[in-house]
């Protein structure tokens, strides 16, 4: 696959190098004849012309096509080095399937969820803290986006002014492409970071800046446990993405705080949870793999309730 990607620049590099030697010998050769007929002079033309555009638009493409096959170098990095920290591999697939069916089952079953303490962020009366993860996060809307509609004035042979007209077209043309594309309504301010999730809310850590997002004020949640996502919408704000495995937990307490026991019961979505079991007893810690915070063991495989009532309690 890397072969053939690179194929991508290499093939209008040497486009461009015959572009260069084909022309040039055609160019040589009738420049050396007394007379030209008719035909030759045309062929001449044809020839000294892609003799000076040919190299140069190859060389534009090659460029493009190298820098493209270097951005995307870079974002395939970026990825794996994300993946690896929302723990998006088999291992942590499954264990944050088991932590989710666990959280799904607790109140079920009459127990407490989990507790953990999360000092940056001061907690509601009553507030529990369930846990401290790393997730992706990013947010659905559109915008207004401008873009600088470019000139040429070029003087010369025929050959370069046509090539640089051309070049400022092509450009042109991207920029009002890339400023509509931008333009749409999609998925942005992508990152990861850090998410306290709570029996009452979602706090998230934007470079020191914590918003917050109740339970009580979306309008609308599609958890997705296969695609380890959760997607949440408002009344008076942008939709919410967050992502990776351990989104799962947050499913579960959206859901419970949304639609109660019955909820977890019936949603299809957490039914997925099924196959995944209970999850096993977690040592406590400061530090849980996708996340800073891990389920509190009591001792008697439960995890720890704290003084306030919470959506567990119904």
């Amino acid at each position: 696959m890397a072969a053939v990607r690179h194929l991508r620049w290499i093939v209008p590099a040497v486009i461009g190098v015959a572009s260069f030697v084909v022309p040039g010998a055609v160019v040589l050769r009738l420049s050396s004849r007394p007379e030209l007929s008719a035909i030759d002079g045309l062929l001449f033309l044809a020839m000294a012309t892609l003799l000076l555009v040919g190299p140069l638009v190859c060389l534009i493409i090659t460029i493009v096509q190298a820098s493209k096959l270097q951005g995307e170098a870079r974002l395939r990095r970026a990825w794996q080095q994300e993946q690896q920290t929302l723990e998006q591999t088999p291992e942590g697939v499954a264990h944050w399937h088991r932590v989710a069916a666990d959280l799904r089952a607790q109140p079920l079953a009459g127990q407490a969820p989990p507790s953990v303490a999360v000092w940056p962020v001061t907690l509601r009366p009553g507030e529990n803290a369930c846990y401290d993860l790393t997730l992706r996060y990013a947010r659905f809307y559109g915008t207004d986006v401008s873009y600088q509609h470019g000139s040429t004035f070029a003087f010369g042979r025929p050959g370069f002014v046509a090539a640089a007209v051309a070049a400022t077209a092509i450009g042109n043309h991207r920029r009002r492409a890339a400023a509509q594309r931008m333009a749409t309504a999609q998925w942005r301010e992508t990152q990861l970071t850090r998410v306290v999730v709570t029996d009452q809310r979602v706090v998230c850590d934007l470079g020191g800046r914590w918003l917050t997002f109740d339970y009580a004020t979306m309008s609308a949640v599609w958890p997705d446990v296969s695609g380890n996502a959760f997607v949440a919408a408002f009344h008076t704000t942008e939709p919410l993405l967050l992502g990776g495995p351990a989104s799962n937990v947050v499913s579960v307490l959206a859901l419970a705080a949304l639609h109660g026991p019955q909820g977890l019961r019936e949603h299809p979505v957490l039914r997925e949870l099924d196959a995944a079991g209970s999850a096993p007893e977690l040592d406590p810690g400061p530090e849980a793999a996708g996340g800073r915070g891990r389920p509190v063991d009591r001792g008697d495989g439960q995890g720890q309730r704290g003084t306030h009532s919470s959506i567990f309690d119904a």
